[in-house]
């Protein structure tokens, strides 16, 4: 297990790695590695820079005079001019190394579909355990891109465009290249979905990279002897082992044991040397093959997770032109009935008149499929209390009253009087505060799925990334098996005499 390989799609744990596998990924890793270097040096001088550019403000903090500074600021300036030079030779590289992949995929032909030799691991005497031996790390981006309106129709072109880039990117410098294009497509798929189904101003992507600590090792591993042997014939055709006796024994590098001589008597006694001597080369171990056969016995695991919070476009008008309208209404109405009911349309109106940002989330992830759950939302219908039909039947019954009474005396319409615009001030003080007096009638609830719900997904993918009861691939660990391994297999199980 002293091996590592990053993960590819055709590789599988458990099963022998293919030579054509080992020799392709090779060649890309070795095509790639002045782009890493490249990469590597510009990643330092930058790192470099902000680290002198945080002492050069320490210094003017603490009143450094101008004079004294002027190394650091050459110093700066000579760091600035590296990191354009470093830029230029990361840009040169790319350039060629893309080339150089694109031969040898050409080389390879298609990786899809991969044919491979039966695994040679007794899978009932073997077992899979999870042990903590790599680490858990995390790598969390938040950006906000806008989307700019264009008047040639290719605004959603342009934001997916922008997000792929940036996925792209920011996976490149966590995961492997072909994790990012996985991810990258599948963001650009979902933001041309949402621009040419809804008018979206900006979208909000946060992106995630975890490494989990626990890595999946057979322990114990058992290898099947005969499954072993015709692995390795068919990986090495002509380094085959044969698997009598004879056969086993020599790609083993042992010399097979002479059965008991008989006693010797008559000629036999007499048995040349010469004899002796030419059995005796017949049976050295030729032990000269330096072919090697690869195991996947073990793998470490990684996750991603990109979530998109889309702002949609709203008419900031549209719902205050609503509020306003409706407390319009309202407001005639309560004139006619009462009077000046000014607080009671002011009040309404406050209330039918709002404001919102209308969102809605997707998410794409690999490796973990975190807990989507829904958010429960009350709705109350609210009434007024007492309702407007029982003030109207009071008022109706005071005008009855006033009707009934014409001939009474000043005495006792003044009073009546004085009785009405009592009634009058209580019910406009109760319309004035009709708003804060709303009593629920009846209440539902409702489920679900808002940026809340996006938030819960994203906690719970950290919570099972730290489990580390899944993931995708990150590393494989070989096991590397000669050709005397395979023969001890093979002799221990069937010639135990001779192991």
């Amino acid at each position: 297990m002293a091996d590592t390989i990053p993960a590819d799609p055709g590789i599988v744990l458990g099963n022998v790695l293919p030579l054509k596998k080992k020799e392709y990924l090779l060649e890309i890793a070795e095509a790639r590695n002045p782009q890493d270097i490249a990469q590597q040096k510009l990643h330092n001088l930058t790192l470099s820079y902000h680290k002198l550019s945080g002492v050069y403000q320490d210094m003017v903090n603490a009143g450094v005079d101008a004079a004294d500074l002027k190394k650091l600021d050459d110093e700066k300036n000579l760091l600035k001019k590296a990191m354009v030079k470093a830029a230029l030779d990361l840009g040169n590289a790319c350039i060629a190394v893309e080339a150089k992949v694109r031969a040898i995929e050409a080389k390879y032909g298609q990786k899809k579909i991969t044919f491979n030799f039966e695994s040679p691991i007794d899978f009932s005497a073997s077992e899979i355990k999870k042990m903590p031996v790599s680490y858990d790390s995390t790598n969390m981006d938040v950006n906000y891109f806008r989307n700019e309106t264009e008047k040639d129709g290719s605004t959603a072109e342009n934001l997916a465009s922008k997000i792929y880039k940036h996925v792209s990117s920011t996976f490149a410098a966590w995961s492997t290249p072909e994790k990012a294009q996985n991810l990258s497509k599948s963001a650009h798929r979902v933001m041309e979905q949402q621009t040419q189904n809804h008018s979206i101003d900006g979208v909000i992507v946060i992106t995630a990279h975890c490494t989990h600590k626990m890595a999946s090792i057979y322990e114990p591993l058992v290898l099947n002897p005969a499954k072993t042997v015709r692995a390795w014939n068919g990986l090495y055709p002509k380094d085959k082992i044969k698997t009598t006796k004879e056969g086993v024994y020599k790609a083993a590098g042992k010399k097979l044991p002479k059965p008991a001589a008989p006693a010797k008597t008559g000629d036999a006694a007499t048995e040349p040397a010469a004899a002796k001597a030419g059995d005796e080369e017949e049976d050295k171990p030729v032990t000269d093959s330096t072919n090697m056969m690869h195991l996947v016995t073990g793998a470490t695991y990684g996750s991603s997770f990109v979530g998109f919070v889309h702002i949609k476009q709203e008419s900031s008008s549209s719902n205050s032109q609503k509020g306003a309208s409706l407390a319009s209404s309202i407001q005639g109405i309560a004139q006619n009935a009462f009077g000046d009911t000014k607080s009671f349309g002011d009040n309404t109106k406050s209330l039918l008149s709002n404001s919102h940002v209308d969102t809605h989330c997707s998410l794409v992830t690999e490796g973990v499929i975190p807990q989507i759950s829904s958010n429960t939302v009350t709705t109350s219908v609210m009434s007024l209390k007492p309702e407007p039909k029982e003030i109207m039947d009071q008022i109706q019954a005071i005008s009855s009253a006033s009707n009934e009474t014409v001939n009474e005396s000043l005495e006792a319409a003044a009073s009546r009087s004085a009785l009405t615009a009592t009634f009058m001030k209580m019910n406009n003080s109760y319309l004035e505060t009709a708003v804060s007096a709303l009593a629920e009638e009846n209440k539902k609830e409702n489920q679900v799925f808002d940026l809340n719900s996006l938030m819960t997904a994203f906690t719970n993918y950290v919570d099972v990334a730290k489990s580390g009861e899944s993931g995708f691939f990150e590393n494989f660990f070989l096991r590397e098996l000669t050709k005397k391994d395979v023969a001890e297999t093979y002799m221990n199980a069937h010639f135990p005499e001779g192991a």
